[in-house]
């Protein structure tokens, strides 16, 4: 079968029926969980990061495969013969993508009014980036999730990574894979994946800075993780950013209700201790939804946002963030002397 060959199948697991799925030979997981219909595309390179000892595989075809015992997940891995792999899913980064799944599950219900008339969501169309970005850099707990906002129109917009400067990206973080289309796309704001030349600001400055201070992404991902409160970029008629302050009251709310939930079940996931917001809003809603929570023992900071709507940051943003992050004592968990614990 070559590369460009779409495959259809449906698989029945159990008592329950699968949803159609298509795939370009790439590995999707399946919930079995009967409250749960969840699909996900994950890369190879996922499911190859599994012990060898959690792995058993079958040779039965896939067509109207009806499993004796099912495991928590089944992993389909449409190769050339289309055999079915078995997979007990337990790795970190495929569970923290279920999460996101359902996070837009949830999303998908809403309806924005004016000044929004386009919405991207790069986890859906940018999701090979994106499960690029998960599958490398989360596979355990960390003690500090960074947390941005939403994704910016030249950033994650772009490419599913979180401030993702197209730079930092290709070349730092070594992302890889295909980016599609949002279903409608703004003429003002073309999506182009990898291929995007246009550098985020806020991006440049934020991985600058971490590349600086750690040298590699694996001494800042030692301890650290970055997310985003909401995947969903919005924009006017005209393609301007359109962030959640500045919606409509009634829709935020019903926004930040979804966006809450989620962060609280990742920040579970992930055990982090401490939550650094990057700018005042995001620290309101990690603050007030962790509380609500009974995650209160998740420390939520902030510190200053690298936007170059922000004078203050276009005054030195990386020599107040490091200041910041001292007098926070985190510096001690991001810099490089700190990888040896």
């Amino acid at each position: 079968m070559s590369t460009n060959t779409r495959s259809k199948t449906k698989l029945q697991t159990g008592d329950q029926k699968g949803d159609e799925i298509i795939c370009k030979r790439q590995k999707v997981v399946k919930s079995t969980n009967a409250s749960s219909n969840f699909v996900a595309v994950i890369p190879a390179k996922v499911i190859d990061s599994f012990d060898d000892d959690n792995l058993r595989s079958s040779s039965k075809t896939v067509e109207n495969v009806k499993l004796q015992k099912p495991q928590d997940s089944v992993v389909i891995d449409y190769s050339e013969s289309k055999q079915l792999e078995m997979v007990p899913i337990n790795n970190f980064a495929v569970k923290f993508l279920q999460l996101e799944q359902e996070l837009c599950q949830s999303l998908r219900a809403l309806k924005f009014s004016s000044p929004i008339t386009h919405i991207y969501n790069p986890l859906e169309y940018a999701s090979s980036t994106h499960s690029d970005y998960i599958s490398k850099y989360l596979s355990g707990p960390k003690c500090i999730v960074f947390l941005g906002m939403n994704p910016g129109p030249y950033g994650m917009a772009q490419n599913g990574v979180p401030f993702g400067e197209i730079n930092y990206v290709k070349d730092w973080l070594q992302i890889q894979g295909d980016v599609g289309k949002p279903p409608v796309e703004h003429p003002n704001r073309p999506i182009l994946g990898l291929a995007c030349t246009r550098s985020e600001v806020s991006g440049a400055r934020f991985w600058g800075f971490f590349k600086e201070v750690c040298g590699t992404p694996d001494v800042f991902f030692h301890r650290c993780f970055v997310h985003n409160y909401c995947p969903l970029v919005f924009m006017s008629k005209t393609g301007k950013n359109v962030t959640p302050p500045d919606m409509v009251v009634a829709e935020r709310k019903r926004l930040e209700s979804i966006c809450d939930v989620s962060l609280c079940r990742s920040v579970r996931l992930i055990e982090a201790t401490t939550v650094v917001a990057i700018g005042k809003y995001v620290e309101l809603r990690a603050r007030n939804a962790l509380k609500a929570a009974g995650l209160d023992t998740v420390k939520v900071t902030s510190i200053m946002h690298p936007s170059p709507m922000n004078a203050k940051a276009n005054k030195g943003w990386a020599v107040e963030v490091r200041k910041q992050l001292s007098d926070l004592n985190l510096m001690e968990y991001i810099a490089k002397t700190s990888t040896t614990a």
